[in-house]
């Protein structure tokens, strides 16, 4: 068994097997459980198929999590920047609407520089490992209110 790719065991009674997690001791971000075709039944029998499951943990209410399509804020720093809200994700582009899209970049700040068009959508895309369909947007006025 394994517990985001690491050895792990269940405590199995009777049919059920459980694994025990502090939830408060998860990090934000993508875990994994996964049983092995390998892994041993309470007989000691190969199970003989695998299991996967994925799940996301996100305290901070960000865009994968919550699949948010406006996100005030998005645009800060007088429209020099892109302020992420997006944990879980590995990748993102950017797009003032009519322009083309950026190249993908790697998702590992905060912040990223960019020049919003006031009074033009931003749009941002996120790729996870669940989706590459996360796209949020924000657009911002010269007198700093939302469009």
């Amino acid at each position: 068994v394994l517990w985001n790719g690491e050895a792990s065991s269940f405590q199995c009674s009777g049919d059920e097997c459980t694994k025990q997690v502090d939830m408060s001791s998860l990090s934000d971000g993508h875990h994994s459980l996964e049983v092995t075709k390998d892994a041993l039944d309470q007989d000691g029998l190969a199970v003989g198929a695998a299991f996967r499951s994925e799940f996301m943990i996100d305290r901070q209410d960000g865009v994968i999590a919550n699949s948010i399509q406006k996100l005030p804020g998005l645009i800060c720093d007088n429209g020099a920047q892109i302020c992420h809200k997006a944990t879980g994700a590995s990748w993102f582009r950017v797009q003032n609407v009519g322009s083309n899209w950026s190249e993908w970049r790697r998702y590992n700040e905060t912040t990223t520089k960019w020049n919003a068009q006031f009074s033009v959508p931003v749009l941002v895309q996120y790729y996870s490992r669940l989706s590459a369909s996360f796209i949020v947007g924000d657009c911002l006025t010269k007198t700093g209110e939302r469009c």
